[in-house]
């Protein structure tokens, strides 16, 4: 049985083209169903190629004109489970665990950590030969104490206010490992950040100190020496990032741990999480 069509009369003659008559989603719907009562920018869906399914409204009416709600730019095509919403797949491969927190049940999630597309694979190689030199020189316990106070800032910058900067780090982390560094010598002094978010880190850097001492109760010196030495780390590669990584946004040095730890497993360890040993091991 042949299907009966419809002629688009107001196409140029290199559009013309015959197209299956079919109803049209119920909001389109009128007196006339006729496509010549239809607007000329409806019959160009037609002519383009497109149809449209009976009874259904079709996916192009709904998004054409929709952008991205993370930029607000680019199209969306992708459904975000963390964002409840529908974003583009820029947004999607450049903010999933830094500004996005993804559910380890994201196919997208899941498929990039599979098989991370080259970018991604070659900004975490210049993340990792950025990293490793600073840590080559440590012992293993003094490298498990730069990843725990990597962590602390990592944490305690998701919600700072005012927002953390680079020089905070560094500076936060100098004045503790100062404060280290003068104990030692048989001094009591509480060496001071210049800026309020710096002093803060630094307080959070003597607590976590604090709560290493009291676990390693007959090794005080070696938890300062340890400490001072992992700070001095943080302090380093807070101060050297911006000029290594000088493509990367800032704060260059936060935005680098944050990969870190999203790659590690989407969350920094908890520094006050109970351990079954000491952090400090034997010679």
């Amino acid at each position: 049985m042949a299907t009966s069509a419809t002629r688009i009369p107001d196409a140029s003659p290199r559009q013309i083209r015959w197209l299956p008559a079919c109803r049209f989603p119920p909001e389109y719907n009128n007196d006339d169903t006729d496509v010549s009562a239809q607007s000329w920018r409806l019959a160009a869906l037609f002519v383009s190629g497109t149809s449209l399914q009976q009874g259904r409204t079709p996916g192009y009416l709904s998004m054409s004109h929709q952008k991205c709600p993370v930029c607000r730019d680019r199209k969306p095509k992708r459904s975000c489970p963390a964002l409840q919403q529908t974003i583009c797949t820029v947004c999607c491969a450049t903010k999933r665990l830094v500004e996005i927190k993804c559910p380890a049940d994201c196919v997208y999630l899941s498929s990039a950590k599979a098989h991370p597309p080259a970018v991604v694979q070659r900004r975490q190689d210049r993340d990792v030969g950025f990293l490793l030199p600073l840590v080559s020189d440590l012992t293993e316990t003094q490298y498990r104490l730069v990843v725990l106070f990597q962590s602390v800032v990592v944490k305690h910058a998701e919600h700072a206010v005012p927002p953390v900067l680079d020089v905070d780090v560094a500076e936060g982390a100098a004045a503790a490992a100062a404060t280290l560094e003068t104990s030692r010598k048989g001094i009591i002094y509480q060496h001071q950040a210049v800026s309020v978010p710096a002093q803060r880190l630094t307080d959070e850097f003597a607590r976590v100190v604090a709560n290493l001492m009291t676990q390693n109760a007959s090794q005080p010196s070696r938890v300062e020496r340890d400490s001072a030495a992992a700070l001095r780390k943080i302090e380093a590669g807070a101060r050297t990032a911006a000029a290594a990584l000088a493509d990367d946004e800032a704060p260059v040095y936060l935005r680098l741990l944050g990969r870190v730890f999203a790659g590690a497993g989407g969350a920094a360890p908890q520094d006050d999480a109970p351990r079954s040993g000491s952090i400090i091991t034997a010679p």
